[in-house]
């Protein structure tokens, strides 16, 4: 009869394969790995949506900057009509302005510009607030490409309002909500717009001052 040896009894073990023991932590193991994914997989959800969310943030806030930089320093300045008739090169709706002004002096152009920045659909339900400029000729008519830029991405409301410079300190003015037809510039103009982040929307609004109103 042939005896078993210490080597050929610890090989028979390494066939057998794992133990009952080895099994079981290999279990808990896998299910705690398993219970735990959920969880970081949802933290790196929210730091998505976080970064995500400073990014849109930080855009609105450049392209607002800009329009308030620019309607802040609105001129006061007239079109040449027809029949020798001037026309004031501002105006302004609900969902549109159109205004003459300076670029920035951090801009590569100079000179002045006209603005119009107006609102358009975004392919959906949401909108773009869009900004054209092309040079100011000073003519009612004039033709020529404008160059655009989007201030405002997947806007679910936008609206502008103007006051009027006041005549006298007994009455106060009324918001209007446009601006057409005038000889002068309104002394603040407002601007609402609301931008749906994730599930909630963010409401945000801006008064703006115009320096060289003309009364």
């Amino acid at each position: 009869m042939k005896k078993r040896t210490a080597g050929s009894s610890a090989k028979g073990r390494e066939d057998a394969g794992f133990t009952l023991l080895e099994l079981l932590v290999s279990i808990v193991l896998i299910a705690l790995m398993l219970a735990l994914m959920p969880g970081a997989m949802r933290l790196a959800r929210q730091a998505w949506q976080g970064d995500e969310r400073l990014q849109i943030v930080h855009q609105e806030d450049a392209g607002m900057d800009f329009m308030q930089s620019r309607l802040e320093v609105a001129q006061p300045l007239f079109n040449r009509a027809n029949e020798g008739r001037r026309a004031l090169a501002f105006s302004g709706t609900g969902e549109r302005v159109v205004f003459v002004a300076p670029m920035p002096q951090s801009a590569p152009l100079s000179g002045l510009y006209q603005f119009d920045a107006f609102v358009e659909l975004n392919g959906g339900k949401t909108q773009n607030l869009v900004i054209a400029y092309r040079h100011f000729s000073g003519e009612a008519d004039a033709a020529g490409p404008f160059e655009r830029k989007v201030l405002l991405r997947n806007l679910s409301g936008f609206s502008l309002r103007y006051l009027p410079p006041s005549l006298n300190d007994e009455e106060a003015p009324s918001w209007r909500s446009d601006w057409l037809e005038q000889d002068s510039l309104p002394s603040l103009i407002e601007l609402k717009w609301t931008t749906g982040i994730g599930e909630t929307d963010r409401h945000r609004s801006v008064i703006v001052t115009t320096r060289l109103r003309r009364d």
